[in-house]
């Protein structure tokens, strides 16, 4: 069947075309002209001048999580969460979305921690039922300090959905939290009632997490997505031996570099920033 989108502003690869039409055939674009069609043309829909561009993919939103907790503690029916930041991504363009879920978290009481395991059956739920306006699949993100990582991960990766993995490291002094009194502005604001002796306790705690399982952790994670097939990402890449690493362990974007030599670095052959 044939369709015929007139009279748009075509957003093309290479340039734009003012006003012109598209051509669908059984779901396929068949043509692009450079001019409009007469509207009374078969099968024509006039979009009078509205942009039309392919569906913008995103690889990492967090955009679930908002959904699930609207308000701190209070935890919303999975299933109606994850239909509304469907059409959230829907009406911005977004018609190819990486559900990015945190494989485990720093913090002691986090709605990522609770959701896990019960929004990607509710993600993989929505799939199977034919729900979503966008098309679903999983950037599974994994926090390298968490104990329970591993166990966490190993159910998840093999789903067919699961089309990226990141590996993050959020502790105080690393990466993202290079500077400790940056850690402590952002999360001194999250917990109510922390001290100067809570927040020390705190990063110690975190740093000795770190130590433990980063190391070992992230020699895994590289070792499942190779074996899966998953593409790798990087998270907060902060210097170039952050990225030298990256390359090493076959990752191919790095995730939000945090300074400009990371942004920056080209190693060979290789495209190492989004």
């Amino acid at each position: 069947m044939k369709h015929l989108l007139n009279n748009a502003r075509l957003i093309l690869a290479d340039r734009i075309i003012e006003r012109g039409s598209l051509e669908i055939d059984n779901g396929l674009i068949s043509a692009v002209h450079e001019q409009p069609l007469p509207p009374d043309t078969p099968a024509c829909e006039d979009l009078h001048g509205d942009d039309l561009l392919p569906g913008l993919v995103e690889i990492h939103t967090d955009n679930l999580e908002k959904h699930l907790m609207p308000r701190n503690g209070v935890l919303w029916p999975m299933l109606p969460a994850v239909v509304t930041h469907d059409a959230q991504c829907a009406a911005a363009g977004i018609t190819t979305v990486f559900d990015a879920l945190a494989v485990g978290d720093l913090e002691g009481e986090s709605v990522r921690l609770d959701t896990l395991h019960t929004a990607f059956a509710a993600i993989n739920l929505g799939m199977e039922q034919g729900v979503f306006r966008a098309n679903h699949l999983f950037h599974l993100r994994c926090e390298l300090a968490y104990p329970g990582l591993l166990q966490e991960l190993q159910p998840l990766i093999s789903h067919p959905a699961v089309r990226l993995v990141s590996v993050m490291d959020h502790t105080p002094g690393q990466r993202q939290y290079r500077d400790i009194e940056q850690y402590k502005k952002y999360y001194g604001k999250k917990k109510v009632g922390w001290n100067e002796q809570t927040f020390l306790q705190a990063v110690s705690e975190r740093q000795h997490l770190q130590q433990q399982y980063a190391g070992r952790h992230k020699q895994a994670v590289v070792e499942l997505a190779r074996q899966h097939g998953i593409p790798l990402a990087s998270h907060d890449d902060t210097d170039l031996s952050h990225i030298s690493e990256a390359v090493l362990d076959g990752v191919t974007i790095s995730e939000f570099p945090t300074t400009r030599a990371a942004a920056q670095a080209r190693p060979p052959s290789t495209a190492c920033t989004r």
